[in-house]
């Protein structure tokens, strides 16, 4: 699968650089944006030129609709990957949660007390992971006005 992927990707970019030449942008799918597939604007049917530019549109917008979609996925996998570089993380939160407990009286030593602060402890450790994988990406981006800088 690995290679036929590469293979794919090979292939369509050497068939793009030699399509577009020189003037083939840093993201390909930029370059889709006003072909018009042999279609006159001025000679063809109204509903051509529209189905046209909606094809187009839809190559030109496909990159950052997947990423948009698989962002979520690569980043609670990363979070859960850093998670466990931190095993004792959950028991330091664990430990600060039970004191807060002590503090406002709480039967800390209750069973179903102690099940539900870890509980509560493994889901902040999660939560907290996963902003760390998730919040650099999206912070980043909204200093990063081209495409290409991420491609260098």
């Amino acid at each position: 699968a690995l290679f036929t992927t590469a293979g794919l990707y090979v292939l369509l970019g050497g068939v793009s650089a030699v399509y577009f030449g020189s003037k083939t942008l840093s993201s390909v799918n930029l370059n889709f944006s006003d072909l018009g597939y042999g279609v006159d604007p001025d000679t063809a049917p109204a509903w051509k030129v529209l189905l046209v530019r909606a094809l187009s549109a839809v190559v030109v917008i496909f990159p950052a609709a997947d990423t948009v979609s698989v962002f979520p996925l690569i980043a609670n996998t990363l979070g859960n990957n850093l998670s466990t570089s931190a095993p004792s993380l959950p028991r330091y939160i664990n430990d600060r949660i039970r004191e807060r407990q002590e503090r406002r009286g709480v039967d800390v030593d209750d069973r179903s007390v102690k099940k539900e602060r870890m509980a509560l402890a493994k889901r902040i450790n999660a939560i907290l992971w996963r902003l760390v994988a998730s919040l650099p990406p999206i912070v980043a981006s909204a200093f990063a006005s081209d495409l290409a800088l991420s491609l260098q």
